[in-house]
């Protein structure tokens, strides 16, 4: 019994880290100049969706790396992104039990107003770097489309967890 759970959480973790993996290439991937006001903030979205479906597994300590990584990729200051992952995190699980017993759209307004506060965050820290922000439509753009990609992403890594319980019996909650 002890062996399976172990596995178990051995296979949680791997499948975590794997869309972890997959949500840096696909942030990586250049956009073009006309589109690139509409590039979704992918790890964040992903945060987001782990959070509230594998709240033991994905925390404060994943939100930290995750920031540093993103980062480190994005050439912005160390530590801009891991300082708003955190705060996001807080909120979102915080909120957890209520998303529990809420709809799926009430999720999506919630999960709205956690990514205004988080592109709220970023913007505040590039001040502090004497970076200046305009909140014209391209600031609201990458709001827009992480939300509907947050609500697909969510119903896939629901049908994922699904399939995995399904197949394999590994559980995540």
């Amino acid at each position: 019994m002890q062996r399976r759970e172990e596995v178990n959480n051995l296979i949680r973790l791997l499948v975590i880290y794997l869309t972890f993996f997959l949500a840096f290439v696909v942030t990586t991937i250049p956009w073009s100049s006309e589109y690139a006001s509409f590039r979704p903030h992918w790890i964040l979205t992903l945060l987001l969706v782990w959070t509230i479906r594998d709240s033991a597994k994905v925390g404060y300590i994943t939100a930290l790396v995750v920031g540093v990584l993103l980062d480190s990729i994005s050439g912005t200051p160390l530590g801009e992104h891991a300082i708003a992952f955190i705060i996001v995190t807080f909120i979102n699980t915080r909120l957890v039990k209520l998303y529990n017993s809420i709809g799926f759209a009430f999720q999506t307004i919630c999960t709205t107003v956690i990514i205004v506060i988080y592109s709220l965050i970023i913007a505040l820290l590039e001040l502090f770097s004497y970076n200046l922000i305009q909140f014209n439509l391209s600031f609201f753009l990458p709001i827009l489309t992480s939300v509907i990609i947050w609500a697909w992403v969510f119903t896939a890594i629901g049908m994922l967890q699904y399939w995995l319980v399904k197949r394999f019996r590994i559980n995540f909650r």
